[in-house]
């Protein structure tokens, strides 16, 4: 049983609203697209803010007659009911709040560990995007249009969820050629430009979207002209001095022939042994900071006897 507890949004196309599922208990969007016997509407792209589960369901006419008050003499309704999660928000929008935040005026007074946690939000987004393409590369579909406004991402029990969406443009892996290019062109690998279809291409774009995530951007016009420069010169020297760890994968994703560029399984390998690595210095500072614990509070306790520590 569902509960409709917004209205969120109507057009000619579809109307939305936001449920919660007593079945299923999480936030959903449901969507209800419509057809008549008269005239054919299309349905319009989902909502951005929201990611398809699988799950379909019909939806029942009383339903529809509590939604929509229509002369049943005038049309008869077959209704596409889609049942979908609502994430919170997209990595565009994420990305945008961090640019804000890093370039005000109190950014230095957020947290002396800015640094710290800024690459482990960057490896665990990289991670979740690169278990998403792997499975979906693992059906021998390419996706075609991954960016940041295609990225969901929310809060779920506390831990951070990244989801890959809108599939509007994936097709099955084939060596065919198209007959236009297709893509957002700012994210687009080359080959793909061309009309050539090929799963190392979503590795292209997922190379722009890291270099989107480790770099910070005061306008969106710097970040355009920025990823152009990106796409025609490739990866200068000095864009990314401070995050040196992720200067080889880019490259690498971004490599103009696809043969030359990982593919998700193998990248997923590499990150692994850099996180292992990241957890074992971890826990060696977490050790050392333990054991300067251990030793002011020793040093406290002779102060305290009258005792002087030597």
């Amino acid at each position: 049983m569902d509960t409709f507890t917004q209205r969120m949004e109507e057009s000619d196309f579809e109307v939305s609203f936001q449920a919660t599922s007593e079945i299923h208990q999480y936030s959903q969007s449901s969507n209800s697209i419509f057809n008549s016997d008269r005239k054919v509407r299309r349905s319009a792209r989902v909502k951005r803010n929201s990611i398809s589960e699988g799950g379909n369901a019909i939806c029942k006419l009383d339903e529809i007659e509590s939604l929509y008050v229509q002369a049943k003499s005038e049309l008869k309704w077959a209704t596409l009911y889609i049942q979908m999660a609502l994430c919170q928000t997209t990595l565009r929008h994420w990305l945008e709040k961090r640019y804000e935040t890093e370039h005000s005026k109190d950014s230095a007074l957020i947290s002396v560990n800015m640094n710290q946690v800024h690459y482990d939000s960057v490896m665990e987004i990289l991670r979740q995007l690169l278990l998403g393409i792997e499975y979906i590369h693992s059906k021998r579909i390419v996706h075609h249009d991954i960016k940041p406004s295609n990225i969901f991402i929310q809060i779920d029990n506390g831990r951070l969820l990244v989801q890959l969406g809108d599939f509007g443009l994936a097709c099955p892996l084939q060596s065919v050629k198209h007959s236009l290019a297709f893509g957002t062109k700012l994210y687009a690998a080359p080959e793909q430009l061309a009309g050539k279809c090929d799963s190392k291409s979503d590795m292209y774009s997922l190379g722009i979207v890291l270099f989107e995530l480790v770099m910070s951007f005061s306008t969106d016009m710097e970040r355009i002209r920025t990823i152009t420069e990106l796409r025609r010169n490739g990866l200068g020297s000095d864009c990314l001095a401070s995050n040196a760890q992720f200067t080889a994968v880019i490259k690498d994703l971004m490599a103009r022939h696809p043969g030359d560029r990982p593919d998700a399984t193998t990248l997923m390998q590499r990150l692994r042994l850099n996180l292992s690595e990241s957890d074992l210095v971890q826990e060696l500072r977490s050790q050392l900071a333990q054991k300067d614990d251990e030793i002011l509070r020793l040093q406290t306790i002779l102060k305290n006897a009258g005792l002087h520590a030597t």
